[in-house]
């Protein structure tokens, strides 16, 4: 086996490594329960939400929080994206107000 094939081989297989420990690190999301309007609106209305962040753009909310249940270790953890309408509007604002989530 020529010396450049086994170069091209052993860097190949360094960058493979590398990739394979920062995606192990970068997998925060996987832990975050992904919520569909029904259930996110759901939780809402029971008042499961113990903190979020709601982030709109264009026509979208981008929301995550922490619902109950969780832990100071193992937080329960959610994302939703929900369309933007006035009715959402209207009750994310009262959620806020009454509950004075953040």
């Amino acid at each position: 086996m020529s010396r450049a094939v086994r170069y091209t081989l052993f860097w190949g297989v360094i960058v493979l490594i590398l990739v394979g420990v920062v995606n192990m690190f970068n997998d925060d999301v996987g832990d975050s329960e992904v919520l569909t309007t029904q259930e996110f609106l759901e939780v809402l209305d029971q008042d499961e939400i113990v903190s979020m962040t709601v982030q709109p753009e264009l026509d979208v909310y981008f929301i995550e929080g922490e619902l109950a249940g969780g832990t100071e270790d193992d937080p329960n953890t959610f994302q939703a994206h929900i369309l933007q309408s006035q009715v959402i509007t209207d009750m994310l604002v009262e959620e806020f107000q009454t509950n004075l989530i953040l």
